[in-house]
């Protein structure tokens, strides 16, 4: 009877979704459309106020629905400027819809200087022309959001930041990034450069779009930026990019070491490798989603796990770590900070003595024949991506196997080396070195990524695919 009633409920589901469409629009003095901006374009046609990032004037806004099927719910709207930490500015704030009356209602007004007060408050800076950047979402179905500007070119007035030089944005596919500046400013921490120079050029940032994807699981990106300090500051600093991590000692640690550890044997540099680290750091360099996968499958062979138990078993690693893909896009275009073959090569410019520049300094990734094509990505480097994605893997199959699963693995980066693990702590830690051997991230980028990944995966597991132990589902 289980399988039924949920073969049922979701029939239900599909034919209540198609007999009902829904809208929700934000409306006020419009600036550039016609008053209304559509938070989900179901069913509406196309014209002013469905663009993408339409802009309002700087007053009290105004949420409407029509056609709704709750009468209630509450909404947050984040910090989406590139110069604020993406912290909700505002929220969460209830609405409600009269389901009786039904038509066209305003939902809730949203006053603009609360708005203004707590964007102020998360750092934001007006951008020139166009104002403040904020994304709407509706708490009990995060699906439903929307982008857009509010045309204030002014702080709140209660809210006065502290004056900072002119950021430099998050690099965007039709925006190159610019080389490094011997000029750093707070706002990218490190560099306005987080895409290298050298071997892979002036680029364009890589997949800016993930760092605002809707999540599987999450209620918005930045859910977790809490466990995600700024680079080589403390979970409690109050400055929301840190701009003196250069000039840290924490800094200058990872600097060296991945001078000496994470460079390309040539004639002039000798690394610190041996030559299982050197391996290791070429073993990982691939797809970090299907190594995990691959342990998830052999341990699910190993220990006889059931049709159901494997289905929900790769549901959940799956959804976990494409979760913790977009937490850690969120961090890397919120800090922007840059990337370890540009911060040696430019050493003079960071303001630490403890940091000697090296012009020649190649990452071990980077130039190695094995893997030339997986070294220094055109993102920006800080938190690690393959240890985010890693720390949420190795939770969820910590959870289901035990942490001290024994496994092999293969790589496609290095074909016919099986290396063998005592466990998913033994595996993880590899992770992190490899990053560090192969040139590409700093060792703490590593350590709190898989802080990061973690998170996820905790949340994940308590809100998603849980257990049914009804009678009939086995």
């Amino acid at each position: 009877m289980g399988k039924w009633r949920t073969a049922l409920a979701a029939i239900s589901f599909v034919l209540a979704f198609a007999g009902s469409v829904a809208a929700y629009r934000l409306t006020g003095s419009a600036q550039g459309n016609a008053g209304d901006v559509w938070v989900d374009n179901v069913g509406q046609p196309s014209g002013p106020g469905h663009e993408l990032d339409p802009h309002l004037m700087c007053a009290d806004i105004n949420l409407w629905g029509n056609g709704l099927a709750d009468g209630s719910g509450s909404i947050i709207i984040d910090s989406w400027s590139p110069t604020g930490n993406g912290a909700p500015a505002y929220g969460p704030a209830p609405w409600t819809y009269n389901l009786t009356t039904g038509g066209d209602q305003v939902l809730a007004v949203i006053p603009i200087n609360s708005l203004l007060a707590g964007s102020a408050a998360n750092g934001d800076i007006p951008q020139a022309s166009q104002g403040l950047h904020f994304k709407l979402q509706f708490v009990e179905d995060p699906q439903k959001h929307k982008t857009f500007w509010v045309n204030c070119l002014a702080p709140a007035p209660s809210q006065t930041p502290t004056p900072s030089p002119t950021p430099t944005p998050a690099p965007s596919p039709s925006s190159p990034t610019p080389s490094a500046s011997p000029t750093l400013t707070p706002t990218p921490t490190g560099s306005p450069s987080p895409t290298p120079t050298g071997s892979v050029g002036n680029m364009a940032g890589a997949a800016p779009q993930f760092a605002s994807m809707t999540p599987w699981v999450l209620t918005r990106p930045s859910q977790f930026r809490f466990r995600l300090p700024p680079p080589y500051a403390s979970a409690n600093t109050s400055d929301a990019t840190n701009s003196k991590a250069l000039t840290t000692a924490d800094y200058a640690a990872d600097y060296n070491e991945l001078k000496t550890m994470g460079v390309l044997d040539d004639a002039t540099h000798t690394s610190g490798r041996t030559s299982d680290q050197s391996q290791l750091a070429l073993f990982w360099a691939g797809n970090t989603a299907l190594f995990w996968n691959r342990i998830a499958s052999d341990l699910s062979i190993q220990r006889h796990l059931t049709l159901t138990q494997n289905a929900r078993l790769f549901a959940l690693l799956n959804v976990t770590m494409a979760d913790a893909a977009i937490a850690c896009w969120d961090g890397k275009y919120r800090y922007v900070f840059w990337r370890p073959i540009t911060a040696i090569r430019s050493g003079d410019l960071d303001n630490n003595p403890a940091t000697d520049p090296d012009s020649s300094w190649h990452p071990f990734l980077d130039s190695h024949p094995v893997a030339t094509d997986r070294g220094t990505p055109a993102f920006p480097e800080y938190p690690s991506g393959h240890s985010t994605v890693s720390g949420a893997a190795a939770f969820i199959l910590s959870a289901t196997f035990g942490e001290d699963a024994q496994f092999m693995l293969m790589s496609e980066a290095l074909p016919g080396v099986t290396r063998k693990f005592s466990g998913f702590s033994h595996a993880l830690s590899e992770v992190n070195d490899a990053r560090v051997f192969g040139g590409i991230h700093y060792r703490s980028s590593c350590v709190r990524a898989n802080v990061l990944g973690q998170a996820v995966a905790e949340y994940v597991s308590a809100h998603a695919f849980g257990r049914r132990d009804e009678e009939g589902d086995q």
